[in-house]
């Protein structure tokens, strides 16, 4: 994704810009160095070298215009990587939940006194805090034939709406990553064509 990002606000030529060189100038780069521990956080925003005012007055110097480039390409980059830590995210927490449910169920289907009321609920708590609703079922408290059904049932129920819940996440950062990216590179070309009103 970054590649298709970073061609297209890359067509701008310097030539066009009318760009000073000004070697004494040192503009800084942010370097966007978040790693996959920050993906349940909010997207970072783009790049402050597009987002200052007096846009108008465009790109003065070269490295000006190289520093944030580098910058913009930083974020890209920085979007794909909570993209593709959102993939492993979502597919490690699905098939954890799998895992532990399938564990469950096979358990219950047996009538084994293993499948104790506290494992049930020690693995409901595994469940991230960020799917609201899901309530540990009382029938899996009970026993009984009956309530062991129904207990199986409220399981296999449970686990989809896991997997479509972490599905839904991942879709949701997937789209602000989109906007966001958007957003820079619309930002990016109305500073470089020097236009007064970007926002």
């Amino acid at each position: 994704m970054k590649s298709i990002w970073f061609y297209l606000f890359c067509a701008l030529s310097l030539s066009g810009c009318g760009l000073a060189d000004r070697e004494y100038a040192s503009w800084p780069v942010e370097p966007y160095s978040r790693g996959c521990e920050d993906v349940d956080l909010f997207l970072a925003e783009p790049p402050l070298c597009v987002s200052t005012l007096h846009t108008e007055d465009g790109f003065q110097y070269r490295d000006e215009f190289a520093a944030c480039k580098q910058s913009m390409n930083n974020y890209f980059s920085y979007l794909d990587r909570m993209i593709e830590c959102s993939v492993t995210k979502t597919s490690v927490g699905i098939e954890d939940a799998q895992r532990e449910f399938s564990t469950l169920t096979k358990c219950k289907n047996e009538m084994s006194p293993e499948c104790s009321t506290e494992k049930v609920e020690e693995t409901y708590q595994k469940v991230p805090h960020s799917i609201i609703g899901l309530w540990f079922p009382l029938e899996c408290q009970r026993d009984g034939e009956f309530a062991a059904n129904i207990c199986i049932s409220h399981l296999n129920s449970d686990l989809d709406d896991i997997r479509d819940i972490y599905s839904a996440e991942h879709r949701k950062l997937v789209r602000e990553a989109k906007t966001k990216s958007d957003e820079a590179i619309r930002l990016f070309n109305c500073k470089a064509n020097r236009e007064k009103f970007c926002f």
